[in-house]
């Protein structure tokens, strides 16, 4: 299972199903048939968003660096592990879960953040679900006020294991307001000749309550090729038009690039055999964008 740390210099195809694109396919390439296990991912859903579309947004322009999940602060204060060992033992258990595990847990005021991931049985593909709780303190004791399993992990997906890449509770977006980010690898089913593939995920929570406010499959790793994949870089940007700011808003840009995978990775020094694997899988980039509205705490799809 592809176990590398997400963050936005690698995170992938945003192969999302809403968001204002700009795409720059491989002129007159014609695309071999693509087997299923290895189709352009179709995103999550904009869960938690309110409806209408944005009209302030500038593609053309990133301002600011990617997200690097792998490189942020703390913000809260860790919880310790006698604290998120309780508030694991609090969370319900999902039926047939043999091992438990905590993947971040920190104190964000008064409510514990739990991240976890529950497992069928001790191997190392071995399908799992993805938790996001609160835990607040009764007495002496801690006890569950919400819990939601992450997108795509839950008991009627198939998997073959999950990884946490990292957790953050704090203002990526530049709203003044915090966020619960979660990056996280779900593992594909094997499938003969073709291996496995891994895909990332970004999903977004308000962490008061634990509403999804984004979520996104970003990222696609195959275990071999050659075969299609796709990296990204996720931006927070000033929402504009023409330069001009627009209320105070951001923009979450998504720029993708996709195609053969062990080319798009090797930067300088290209794998002299890309030209022929780009004729089965065509490179793309795209660009694609939510408006993050702070009156409303959530995205829309962004136009241009």
């Amino acid at each position: 299972m592809h176990s590398k740390i997400l963050c936005a210099a690698v995170l992938a195809c945003g192969c999302g199903s809403s968001g204002t694109t700009e795409s720059k396919a491989a002129p007159e390439a014609k695309a071999a048939p693509v087997p299923a296990s290895a189709e352009k991912p179709a995103g999550g859903a904009d869960a938690g968003a309110p409806a209408g579309e944005g009209t302030c947004a500038d593609l053309a322009r990133l301002d600011s660096p990617p997200i690097r999940f792998d490189q942020l602060p703390g913000s809260g204060k860790p919880a310790s592990e006698e604290e998120a060992a309780a508030a694991l033992a609090a969370l319900p258990a999902k039926r047939n879960a043999r091992r438990r595990e905590v993947a971040h847990s920190e104190w964000d005021g008064e409510r514990m953040i739990l991240v976890a991931r529950s497992c069928k049985n001790d191997g190392e593909r071995a399908p799992c679900t993805g938790h996001v709780a609160i835990a607040l303190r009764d007495g002496s004791r801690l006890r569950i006020a919400a819990s939601v399993d992450l997108p795509e992990t839950g008991s009627r997906k198939k998997n073959e294991g999950i990884v946490i890449d990292a957790a953050h509770v704090g203002d990526l977006v530049g709203d003044a307001d915090r966020e619960l980010w979660v990056a996280y690898h779900v593992a594909g089913p094997q499938e003969p000749a073709l291996g496995g593939t891994s895909y990332g995920h970004v999903a977004v929570y308000a962490p008061s309550d634990l509403r999804l406010l984004w979520h996104r499959q970003v990222e696609m790793v195959p275990d071999a090729g050659p075969t299609l994949g796709c990296v990204s870089e996720l931006h927070a940007i000033d929402a504009a038009v023409g330069g001009a700011a627009c209320d105070g808003a951001r923009d979450l840009v998504l720029d993708q690039r996709c195609g053969p995978y062990q080319c798009l990775e090797s930067g300088a020094s290209p794998d002299p055999d890309c030209k022929e694997y780009e004729k089965s899988f065509p490179p793309s980039h795209e660009r694609k964008a939510w408006l993050w509205s702070p009156s409303d705490k959530g995205l829309v799809e962004a136009k241009r």
